[in-house]
């Protein structure tokens, strides 16, 4: 299936008590360029996003923005302070083992009001992937369905491209069958031209197998069957291309240059009015084409 260069993809995530979202925009490129907008100190991401997303696209610009912000105050997740909690339950042990008159035993409550035992969830760092439960894991999660939501509107875009290009195939066809009807009327008006043309420039005692010597040296020379069995072929190869699965920009790029070429030849060889100026419409539609297959991937 067709997909286009262009498009926009998105996915919003919470995690380690932060959210996160991603914002993926596509644009036509050559090749496939990355380009990533990370909160500072998350550059070693970059590595990471960069090896999945060459997984799923093949070409085009995407850039890639991450955000992440604090939850809300009241959503925020709060941890202990290990090393001050084992400290206290150190002291409370040790306080145990002097059997200490009157003293009353630490308390969740107690524990949680020690000053400075509870604090805000720091922001993450990137980590490995193992378990996959890490704050890496879940931004790459993300990732991966932020991509697919891109990848959804560029195939949606591809679907709409292919109708149109489908569309200027046809008209294309319909350009080579008139040529084609057009070719025994040709001919003959060649063969006339010639023959008149021969006859005003040489004697009437010309030898007659020279003369159809000549006749056929300049009916060949300025016959388009040859480009026209081409254009079929290119034709044809475009119809079987559009229905293959992996990316075909680039082919049908190509076969854009070939239709282009084939169409300037028919223009120059054809010396008639009615063909040359079936090969200008043919170059104007090409043109057409070409416009649209840039947009695939």
């Amino acid at each position: 299936m067709l997909q286009s260069m262009t498009g926009f993809g998105s996915d919003v995530a919470v995690t380690h008590g932060f959210n996160l979202s991603w914002q993926l925009k596509s644009v036509n490129h050559r090749f496939l360029d990355l380009a990533f907008r990370l909160p500072e100190g998350y550059g070693e991401l970059e590595i990471l996003a960069t090896k999945q997303l060459k997984t799923i696209f093949n070409r085009g610009r995407i850039e890639c923005t991450l955000s992440l912000r604090d939850q809300p105050e009241g959503q925020r997740e709060l941890q202990l302070d290990s090393q001050l909690l084992n400290s206290l339950l150190y002291l409370e042990g040790e306080i145990n083992s002097q059997a200490v008159k009157d003293r009353v035993p630490l308390s969740v409550a107690n524990i949680i009001s020690w000053p400075g035992m509870l604090q805000k969830q720091s922001r993450p760092q990137i980590d490995d992937l193992d378990g996959g439960k890490s704050f890496s894991h879940a931004v790459l999660e993300s990732l991966d369905r932020a991509a697919a939501s891109l990848t959804q509107m560029r195939l949606g875009e591809g679907r709409g491209l292919e109708e149109v290009i489908r569309g200027l195939l046809a008209q294309l066809t319909t350009l080579v069958d008139k040529v084609v009807a057009n070719l025994p009327r040709v001919r003959k008006s060649l063969e006339e031209r010639l023959n008149k043309r021969l006859l005003e420039l040489v004697d009437s005692d010309i030898d007659e197998g020279r003369l159809a010597q000549e006749q056929l040296y300049f009916i060949n020379r300025l016959d388009v069957s040859e480009e026209l069995d081409r254009l079929k072929i290119h034709l044809n190869e475009i119809v079987a291309v559009l229905d293959h699965d992996e990316p075909v920009g680039r082919r049908l790029d190509f076969l854009c240059q070939e239709l282009n070429r084939e169409a300037n030849t028919l223009c120059s060889k054809a010396q008639d009015g009615e063909i040359t100026q079936i090969g200008i419409d043919m170059k104007v539609i090409v043109e057409k084409f070409r416009e649209q297959v840039q947009n695939l991937e």
